[in-house]
This record gives C-alpha cells, sequence and structure tokens, in this order.
C-alpha cells in the first residue's frame, strides 16, 4: 500500500480546496494509499472521518492578521515558518511518504523539506496571477519538486516562462451526482444575482456593486467568507452611501453551495485573477448562465459559452446581463443545456483522480 500525504491550507474555503477534497476522496476509494492530512488552519473532524485509509491531522499554524505594526506581523510569519519547518523536520525521521502533494503559495517554503525527504513532489499552483512573475525565488522552489500540477493551459504558460519546465495540466474536476436533473431557469427578468467568492480585492465586488446601481429590480447575493476585512468594510460603504442595503446581502460561507445555484438567477464572477474557476464549472453543472471577468483563465473555458467583461467596467457588465436577459427562453435554454454537457464530457473527477494517479506510477510508484 502506497503512503500518501497532502499539506493543505484548510479543505474547506473555495474552488482550490474543493478540487483537493474531491481528489482526496477519490483516492480514498482506491483502497491501495494511505492517506495522511495535514491541515494548517483548521481540522476538519468530519471530513472522510469514517474512511479507514484517511487519516486528517491539523498542525495548529496560524497567520497571524490582527497586528498592524509590520515589524510583529513579519515576526509572526517567521515564527509560524519556523514551527512548521521543525514540525516536519521531526516527522519526517519517522514517517516518509511515497508521494507528497501540497499547493498554495503560502506553502512553497516548505517545498525543499517536503522533496528532501520524501520519495516524490506534486505541488500545484492554481491560479494564473502576475505574482508568479514577481516573486523570483519560485522558479528556484518549484524546481525541486518533481511535478509541478496547474489546472490550466494559462497557468502553464506562466510557468513556462519562468523557466519551469516540470510542469502538467490537469484540469478541474466536477462532482455530477444528483445534479443532472437541476431545473433550468429561463426567466425573462433576472432578479436574484450571486457572486460565489471569498471577500477579497482580487475577486472585485465592488465593480458588481456599481452595476447593481445602475440597474432596478436587482438583488445581488455576495457568497463566500470575508478574507480582506478592509476591503469588505469599502464594500459596507459603498452599499450605504449609494442606499443599497435593501438589495445587497452578504451571505458568508455556505457548505451546501448547491442550494445557492438552485436561487440564483445569473452567476457573475468579477475577478482579477483565477487558476480554473469552479465557479464558471459548476454554473455549467448547475445549468445556471455565467458572466466573468474578461481574463485568460476565464476565457479559456466561458468564451462562447456566457458573457465576458472588462474587469474595471461596470458598464460592459450591465450590457452583458441585459443581452443575456434579452434572449428568448429557447436561446437561454439551449446555452445551459450545451454547457452542461461539455462539462459533463471535460470534467469528471474521475479524470482528475486517473491523471494524478497517473503520476504516482511514473518511477514505478
Amino acid at each position: 500500500m502506497k503512503s500518501i500525504m497532502f499539506l493543505v491550507p484548510y479543505l474547506f474555503l473555495g474552488g482550490a480546496e474543493t478540487q483537493f477534497r474531491n481528489l482526496i476522496k477519490g483516492l480514498s476509494k482506491k483502497n491501495n494509499y494511505q492517506i495522511t492530512v495535514f491541515t494548517l488552519f483548521k481540522k476538519e473532524k468530519k471530513f472522510l472521518e469514517n474512511i479507514d485509509n484517511v487519516d486528517i491531522k491539523s498542525i495548529g499554524f496560524k497567520f497571524k492578521k490582527k497586528y498592524k505594526n509590520n515589524f510583529l506581523k513579519l515576526v509572526s510569519y517567521l515564527f509560524n515558518y519556523l514551527y512548521v519547518s521543525l514540525f516536519f523536520l521531526f516527522h519526517f525521521l519517522f514517517n516518509k511518504y511515497d508521494v507528497v502533494i501540497s499547493y498554495s503559495m503560502i506553502l512553497t517554503p516548505f517545498i525543499p523539506i517536503l522533496k528532501l525527504f520524501n520519495k516524490k513532489l506534486i505541488f500545484s499552483v492554481r491560479t494564473a496571477s502576475d505574482k508568479l512573475y514577481n516573486r523570483k525565488y519560485l522558479p528556484f522552489l518549484y524546481n525541486i519538486a518533481d511535478i509541478i500540477t496547474c489546472n490550466s493551459p494559462t497557468t502553464e504558460k506562466m510557468l513556462n516562462d519562468l523557466g519551469i519546465s516540470n510542469v502538467k495540466t490537469i484540469l478541474n474536476g466536477v462532482n455530477f451526482d444528483d445534479k443532472s436533473n437541476v431545473s433550468i431557469k429561463t426567466n425573462n427578468d433576472i432578479e436574484d444575482i450571486y457572486v460565489i467568492a471569498r471577500i477579497h480585492p482580487i475577486k472585485n465586488q465592488i465593480t458588481v456593486l456599481k452595476a447593481l446601481k445602475e440597474m432596478k429590480n436587482r438583488k445581488l447575493f455576495l457568497v463566500g467568507s470575508v478574507t480582506d476585512t478592509k476591503y469588505y468594510n469599502q464594500l459596507l460603504e459603498y452599499i450605504d452611501k449609494n442606499n443599497l442595503k435593501d438589495r445587497v446581502v452578504f451571505e458568508g460561507f455556505i457548505n451546501n453551495i448547491s442550494e445557492i445555484y438552485k436561487k440564483a438567477d445569473l452567476i457573475i464572477l468579477p475577478s482579477y485573477e483565477e487558476g480554473l474557476p469552479n465557479v464558471i464549472l459548476e454554473s455549467f453543472l448547475y445549468k445556471r448562465y455565467c458572466i466573468a471577468s474578461n481574463i485568460s483563465a476565464n476565457r479559456f473555458i466561458l468564451s462562447e459559452k456566457g458573457g465576458l467583461f472588462n474587469p474595471d467596467d461596470y458598464k460592459e457588465l450591465v450590457e452583458e446581463i441585459i443581452k443575456f436577459e434579452n434572449k428568448t427562453k429557447k436561446q437561454k435554454k439551449n446555452i445551459l443545456l450545451e454547457n452542461h454537457y461539455f462539462l459533463k464530457k471535460e470534467f469528471s473527477i474521475k479524470r482528475l483522480v486517473n491523471e494524478y494517479e497517473s503520476l504516482f506510477k511514473e518511477d514505478g510508484l
């Protein structure tokens, strides 16, 4: 039985976490892997608790965001990195793994330790962010890993531009269980608009608020955890200043995301950065129309299948909303069904799991 270790910040937060949960669940069903999952921020006791070959542990590592003083914040980060490094140095003296799988920018400093003590390291890059270019140490660290996986050709190209050659694109997987029969919404009027993303400047909810101000008889639901309090307060200030309180609802993080999609008349993804956006895939899954920012990661999936707009131009967003609203019911139905069938063909969880498993089997693992 091969041993696999997952090192992740969270198991529940956003799209990346969804993909890793899908991967862990898929591999656990194979019965030929012993899986250990380390989370840094929160132990999810109920996740796969009844499966014998999955063990979930928490290191108790937390970044202290409450420090306003930059020096104290730096000391906190360094202390936390030191703590986790020492933990793994000691842990790997007694536990070595056939495969280690990890992701997240904050975990890149641990790549040398993860690789040094274990047989194979697969590190995943989940975004097509310009930060990849700006952080000069990343190519050195990424090239230490045996394989860098990403979830879009856009990210693979960025990594190749940085001189990283050991890159493989593995598209996201989507769970189709009991969701093929979700009813299609072909309302004449779009009333309930949903943005499903953590509250952070990168996710650009402010542009949707500006578009909402220009339209009547619409309500906006913002679904996602607050990960930037300053930006959250800016949104609240804009809502208050423009008398939008009765038309904007902050839903927070929602576990049962299917209920959100069922309620939605329209999904908007206004982000400045994405890897391979699960929100677009989930929109296809639940047969909902999606309008997204015109960035390369979104175009890769949504081009000719939904609406695209300049993320800094709320007027373009308004135009895209009205354009879809003005389509006939038959046109709307055809678009949503075609998107759903496309997703089912190209983005199965089985394919996701099999492609990762093929990486384990290389070199005789």
